[in-house]
């Protein structure tokens, strides 16, 4: 999350935009999109699950890892199969996080074993428990790598598919001059990425978004 609170911290004062932080999970944003009740969203995404009536401008692309406490016997492998989670206490973000998902789907139809030890409303809550030992969880290497926390190692997925990561919108940018440039910005500037969300939101075409 460093890169969207470096983000946040910009001055887009000279084109009237006001960015904030919120984490959801990206289905739940693009839904919010397509209501109109937003107007863009950093979000990840996977090669199914595009929606109609969005447009998407890929950022970057990041292996799905497993987050383990760093004296977890796990912690030292080069990667992690599907079948090495047997039996593991796993840490979930509550809310429609695609990614948990997918990775619970997969072990469920593998016949892997595993405790849903924690249930946590925010990722980097799920980073705190893991680095006091009370589980594992995942989330993509972008957000990860730049972590601070203390006691925690990641290593990399082999079975399930990287998380790409786009700036998703829906209105036109020919009526929205402040959206036109901050989409101008991310495509120019933003080379790296966390499982935080951004999310814009304005309330008329010429008033001034909130990122």
């Amino acid at each position: 999350s460093g890169q969207l609170r470096r983000l946040e911290a910009l001055d887009f004062s000279r084109v009237r935009l006001h960015v904030t932080i919120s984490e959801q999970g990206s289905n739940e944003i693009i839904s919010r999109i397509e209501q109109d009740e937003l107007d863009a969203a950093i979000v990840l995404l996977t090669d199914n699950n595009k929606h109609k009536n969005i447009k998407a401008i890929k950022i970057m692309e990041s292996a799905v890892v497993a987050v383990f406490p760093s004296t977890h016997q796990l912690a030292k492998k080069r990667y992690i199969m599907i079948k090495d989670l047997q039996d593991e206490k796993l840490i979930i973000p509550t809310g429609n996080f695609n990614l948990q998902r997918i990775i619970l789907n997969r072990m469920e139809e593998m016949g892997i074993r595993y405790k849903k030890f924690f249930s946590c409303s925010q990722i980097e809550t799920c980073f705190v428990l893991v680095s006091k030992g009370l589980g594992i969880s995942f989330c993509s290497e972008a957000m990860i790598k730049n972590s601070k926390y203390e006691n925690i190692a990641y290593v990399p997925m082999k079975e399930i598919e990287n998380r790409k990561i786009y700036l998703v919108y829906s209105k036109n940018l020919e009526y929205h001059p402040a959206l036109d440039k901050f989409v101008k910005f991310v495509e120019n500037y933003y080379l790296g990425f966390s499982r935080s969300i951004a999310i814009i939101k304005s309330q008329s075409a010429y008033s001034s978004p909130r990122i």
